[in-house]
């Protein structure tokens, strides 16, 4: 999904604002130093006015991870191994 030319597109503006963000392009997920290749798909929610003139788009995703697959072993069995992540942004121009 980091590889769809909005998310690229939001990434690099996110990264000149001042942000982190590392592997714009890429479909890995690293948590706690462990990189999983993830699939999720965009879902374009719209585009409108913002509310400070201009106009903004939406997009989400939500995909799953197992928590286990990143090193993260603690309670599971009482807590799930298995959960679903959900991403959802908003940018506009200027």
């Amino acid at each position: 999904a980091a590889r769809e030319p909005e998310i690229v597109d939001l990434c690099n503006m996110l990264v000149a604002m001042g942000a982190e963000i590392e592997g714009i392009g890429s479909s890995d997920l690293t948590i706690h130093g462990k990189t999983k290749s993830v699939t999720a798909t965009l879902e374009n929610v719209g585009t409108g006015p913002g509310m400070q003139g201009g106009e903004v788009a939406g997009i989400e995703t939500k995909f799953t991870i197992t928590r286990s697959d990143f090193g993260m072993s603690f309670m599971v069995g009482p807590a799930a191994d298995e959960v679903t992540i959900m991403v959802a942004l908003e940018g506009g121009r200027k």
